[in-house]
């Protein structure tokens, strides 16, 4: 679904401030696992040394918000008031996911595992979080929902959450697989 590869861990210079940045880059270049290339400016996102970030971890967070504005934009419009649910809402993705979909005025329902990932999920956004290893999900989306369904199902999980999101989804094209492992 992504349109650009993304690269990290690459070092660019920028003449008008002399510094070196850690950068990523969307830019779909020839020769990225050259030593030197060159990306126009307006292609470059910085990691900010003091930051304290990592290539590793800015260049997976860099491809998770991507996913994410991808998924939201274009595989099904999030709009307001709309109620989505978001499958692994305390990961990498899902948090990211939560915080987005309630930017653009959606009730987040998101599903984890643990208590303290249920709080942390809370406080990125999700309006109701369903511990899947201590209740029915279908039963208290329904029962959040007054028995509707959600608009979208963002999904990253796979065949362990498939069959049940399509009970709670109202429209079937509006299960968003982020992985195909069914």
């Amino acid at each position: 679904m992504l349109r650009h590869r993304c690269q990290g861990d690459r070092r660019t210079y920028n003449s008008q401030t002399p510094e070196f940045y850690l950068i990523l880059s969307t830019q779909n270049s020839r020769g990225t696992n050259a030593e030197y290339i060159a990306i126009p400016w307006d292609k470059i996102y910085p990691i900010p040394s003091e930051s304290g970030i990592d290539t590793r971890t800015g260049a997976a967070g860099f491809v998770q918000a991507t996913t994410v504005l991808t998924f939201m934009n274009e595989a099904y419009p999030v709009k307001k008031g709309d109620t989505v649910l978001i499958h692994t809402v305390a990961g990498g993705f899902g948090l990211i996911a939560a915080q987005y979909a309630k930017f653009k005025g959606a009730t987040v329902i998101g599903t984890t595992s643990t208590d303290a990932k249920a709080e942390l999920a809370r406080g990125h956004g999700a309006d109701h979080v369903i511990l899947y290893t201590k209740e029915d999900t279908v039963q208290r989306v329904l029962e959040i929902t007054n028995g509707a369904g959600v608009d979208a199902v963002f999904d990253g999980v796979g065949k362990d959450t498939y069959v049940f999101s399509l009970g709670v989804v109202r429209c079937a094209d509006s299960h968003i697989q982020v992985r195909q492992e069914l």
